[in-house]
């Protein structure tokens, strides 16, 4: 499978750390957070790294400033307080919504890819946002996976006349 790992100076997902958790993370009342706690090295968080990634920009692109796409590296910072009592699996994602920032905590527990990450997003987010449809697409991908389905359609079809 794909494996990358994250870049601070190009990714759209904040780099979280002991020091600016809280002022981040929990006090910030306008933005639902969304963090990834991970490890570096960690091949399981290399292979989420690029759908992470793409998450982050497509609500970027999508202009939706009320959510923030965060990473908590736990190679280099050591599990917030609030998390202690949690037995978590790493790489964890939990989502901290704007308006609730105390437990119990919402873990994602589906399959990891971008637009079932998004859809999380939009069903656990305080701050409520529409996700267009095909949300994980920008337009130019839509227009490539809507001829794929026609194409795909047309293939069925004269498959059935024969």
């Amino acid at each position: 499978g794909i494996s990358e790992s994250f870049d601070v100076a190009t990714d759209m997902v904040t780099l979280l750390t002991i020091e600016n958790f809280t002022s981040i993370a929990l006090d910030d009342e306008t933005q639902d957070v969304v963090v990834l706690f991970h490890e570096t090295d960690s091949e399981k968080s290399r292979h989420l790294a690029p759908y992470y990634k793409r998450v982050a920009l497509r609500f970027k692109e999508l202009n939706i400033e009320s959510v923030r796409i965060a990473r908590y590296d736990l190679r280099n910072s050591p599990l917030p307080r609030r998390f202690e009592s949690y037995d978590m699996a790493i790489p964890s994602l939990v989502i901290l919504p704007a308006f609730s920032k105390f437990p119990p905590f919402r873990f994602f527990s589906d399959v990891f890819k971008v637009a079932t990450v998004m859809q999380w997003i939009e069903t656990h987010a305080s701050v409520k946002i529409k996700l267009p449809e095909l949300a994980h697409l920008n337009d130019e991908e839509k227009k490539l996976f809507k001829e794929q389905i026609k194409e795909r359609e047309m293939h069925r079809m004269q498959k059935e006349e024969l």
